[in-house]
C-alpha cells in the first residue's frame, strides 16, 4: 500500500549533498523522508533503506517515494560507477513516480556537461560532454525531460552543479587533499595532466541553500549552481598549503587526459532570477574543511 505523501523525498539523502539538504529541510520544519541504501539512526527525517536500481521491487519503491517534492541525488561519481546500471536505475525510479501525488522533481546534474568553456557557460549554451560521467549526466537530463515534460503537470528542475566540496563525505579533489593532509605524515598527491586544468568550486552548504532556494519556486528550469570563479588544481594546492600546517606535495604526471581542461560556469541566473548568491569563498571553505 502506498504511504501518504511526504512533503519532501530525498533520494540519496544520507549522501554528501543530501545530508545538508535534509538538515536544512528538517530545521525549517518540513516533513522529509530519506531513501538511501543505508539508514542513519541519528537523522531526524524518516528513513527507508532501499538501493535504487533496476532490481528494485516496484510496489516497495512506489510506496517509499510517495511525495510532493522529490530530490534525486543518486548517480554521483564513485569508484564502481557504471553508466548502464545508473541509467537503468533512473528509468526504474521514474517509472515508479506517482504523477498524481508528485508536484516537483529536482534532479542534480553536472556543469561539466558544457565541456571546455572559454567564457562562463550559461544554461542556454550547447553542451559538449567529453568524459563518461558527463555523458551520463547528459543522458540523465534527457530521461528527466522525457518522463517529466510539462504535460505531466510535474515541475522539473535540473540543477547543474559545479565542483562541490566541503564535509567529510566529499570524494572530490579538495576532499582528497584534506584527507591526505590529516592522515599522512608527508602527504603527496599525483596530479594528472599539468595541474593547470580549472574548475569552479562551490561549498556544499552553498549548494544545499541554492537548491532549496530554486526549488521553492516550483518551476520548470535548468539552473547552474556554481560560485562563479574557477581555480586550477595547482592554485587549490597553494591555497590549501597556506592554511594547513601539513603541506601537500605534488607529483605532476603530465599525462594526457580525456577531460575538461577549462571549466567556467556562470551563476547569473541563480543570482538574478532566484536571488541566491553563494556566500562561502574558497579560502573560507578550505578553512571550514580543515576544522
Amino acid at each position: 500500500m502506498t504511504k501518504n505523501p511526504c512533503e519532501n523525498i530525498i533520494i540519496g539523502g544520507n549522501g554528501f549533498i543530501g545530508t545538508y539538504i535534509t538538515e536544512l529541510l528538517t530545521k525549517s520544519g518540513n516533513s522529509s523522508r530519506i531513501i538511501d541504501s543505508h539508514a542513519h539512526a541519528d537523522s531526524q527525517a524518516e528513513q527507508v533503506a532501499i538501493t535504487i536500481g533496476p532490481e528494485c521491487n516496484d510496489q516497495e519503491l512506489k510506496s517509499a517515494i510517495a511525495g510532493k517534492r522529490i530530490f534525486i541525488l543518486v548517480g554521483q561519481i564513485k569508484p564502481d560507477f557504471n553508466e548502464d546500471y545508473e541509467l537503468a536505475a533512473l528509468k526504474k525510479l521514474f517509472s515508479c513516480v506517482d504523477f498524481k501525488m508528485t508536484r516537483q522533481i529536482i534532479y542534480t546534474s553536472s556543469a561539466l556537461i558544457y565541456g571546455d568553456t572559454k567564457k562562463p557557460a550559461v544554461e542556454t549554451d550547447p553542451i559538449n560532454p567529453v568524459d563518461s560521467y558527463s555523458r551520463f549526466k547528459s543522458k540523465s537530463e534527457d530521461l528527466c525531460k522525457m518522463y517529466f515534460n510539462q504535460k505531466t503537470g510535474i515541475n522539473l528542475l535540473i540543477t547543474r552543479l559545479s565542483n562541490v566540496y566541503g564535509g567529510v563525505k566529499n570524494r572530490g579533489f579538495i576532499g582528497l587533499i584534506i584527507n591526505k593532509s590529516k592522515n599522512e605524515i608527508k602527504p603527496t598527491i599525483d596530479i594528472n595532466g599539468d595541474g593547470k586544468q580549472t574548475r569552479d568550486y562551490i561549498h556544499v552548504i552553498d549548494v544545499a541553500n541554492a537548491i532549496l532556494s530554486i526549488a521553492g519556486n516550483e518551476v520548470n528550469d535548468i539552473v547552474n549552481v556554481s560560485f562563479g570563479i574557477s581555480w586550477s588544481l595547482l592554485e587549490i594546492i597553494d591555497k590549501f598549503n597556506n592554511l594547513s600546517p601539513n603541506n601537500i606535495h605534488t607529483n605532476i604526471k603530465g599525462n594526457l587526459l580525456n577531460e575538461v581542461k577549462q571549466s567556467r560556469i556562470s551563476n547569473q541566473k541563480l543570482r538574478d532570477i532566484y536571488g541566491y548568491t553563494p556566500a562561502i569563498s574558497l579560502d573560507r571553505g578550505l578553512e571550514l574543511s580543515l576544522l
